[in-house]
């Protein structure tokens, strides 16, 4: 999903942004390549790799769920965040096979 930011706006937006992927996470201009709008030359977009300190290595589907289930962050619950991830993808007709499972594993858990 990519979204046009209002030019009178992008400053406001992306300072915003920048607060809440502050941990761990690079605002890296890209090109994007659409489906609708085709490519894109001034994309932007959010990465964390190993170096994030939130990062956990690798880890069974079970062992992510159990972090997610727990873990909570300045923007809020992690596990609301899987759920309207997956929520999301589902509105937009895509689907990621490994967010669907993460999502199972979590409602498991949730009383």
């Amino acid at each position: 999903m990519a979204y046009q930011l209002p030019a009178d706006q992008a400053d406001e937006i992306l300072e915003a942004l920048d607060h809440r992927e502050r941990a761990g996470y690079q605002r890296i201009a890209c090109v994007l390549h659409t489906r609708e709008h085709g490519v894109i030359d001034e994309g932007i977009v959010y990465v964390a790799d190993g170096d994030n300190p939130g990062f956990i290595g690798a880890h069974s589907d079970e062992q992510l769920a159990e972090v997610i289930h727990v873990a909570h962050g300045p923007s809020g619950s992690n596990r609301e965040y899987l759920l309207r991830l997956e929520q999301a993808l589902e509105d937009m007709g895509s689907e990621d096979e490994h967010v669907t499972a993460l999502a199972t594993l979590l409602r498991a858990k949730l009383p």
